[in-house]
């Protein structure tokens, strides 16, 4: 369970700080710290549960890719972000309920309530693969199965 430090505001999750604070005057330097990926993981899944675009933005290459054989492909930071604000403005609300962290990027299942059930792109629950590079996200890339997601981020 995720919890904020409440004297200096760390992410912790099982003894472990998942996203530090970086104050000089932080408490918890004793805590052991996340690997590089599984960070990125929690900042996605806190960015996107928390439907803040700014912090979203922030983790995503200016390059960055989403549906790139769709003829509404994203093909920038801004296309992504321009894309998920709306969605957002449509009324479609999701939340990460898993992540899923390999050496390529990190997988999340989500689980998204459509406005409108008969029109929309995919079905309640599935997974969004963000492939990571110098820790920034560079593709993103959806899949209705986990075996296919996982693959994604497996190299």
């Amino acid at each position: 369970m995720e919890i904020s430090c409440a004297e200096c505001g760390c992410l912790v999750d099982q003894g472990v700080r998942i996203i530090p604070c970086d104050s000089a005057e932080c408490c918890c330097l004793g805590v052991p710290l996340a690997a590089p990926m599984e960070t990125t993981a929690a900042r996605i899944r806190t960015a996107l549960n928390a439907r803040d675009m700014d912090a979203f933005r922030a983790l995503i290459a200016t390059d960055a890719t989403w549906g790139e054989d769709l003829p509404t492909a994203c093909r920038s930071r801004d296309d992504i972000i321009r894309t998920y604000k709306r969605l957002l403005d449509e009324g479609v609300r999701g939340s990460v309920v898993e992540t899923t962290v390999g050496p390529g990027g990190v997988a999340c299942l989500l689980e998204v309530d459509w406005p409108d059930p008969e029109n929309h792109g995919r079905g309640p629950r599935f997974y969004q693969v963000f492939l990571v590079r110098d820790g920034l996200i560079t593709k993103i890339e959806g899949h209705d199965d986990r075996d296919l997601a996982l693959a994604s981020i497996s190299s």
